[in-house]
């Protein structure tokens, strides 16, 4: 039995090229990558966030001791106003 390879290619996909993905990936707009930057950056931001206020919350008792100091920041600053 002899089998012709190019016989079936008509009926089968073929699968993308690495340069046709690339292509596809080039053709989105400014505003659909900017849109994909700013969540990027903000998803990132949140992360680190997170990290920041786990470490705060470990080695200085945030928010406790933060919101404290802040009251009498606040209190010092109305008394300098008060002057």
């Amino acid at each position: 039995m002899n089998v012709d390879p190019t016989a079936n290619s008509s009926t089968t996909p073929k699968s993308t090229s690495c340069s046709a993905r690339k292509r596809k990936k080039t053709e989105v707009g400014p505003e659909e990558r900017l849109v994909d930057m700013v969540s990027t950056f903000c998803q990132d931001a949140n992360e680190r966030l997170g990290t920041l206020t786990k470490v705060l919350q470990i080695e200085f008792g945030y928010p406790e001791k933060c919101s404290a100091v802040a009251e009498a920041l606040a209190e010092i600053e109305g008394l300098d106003e008060n002057e």
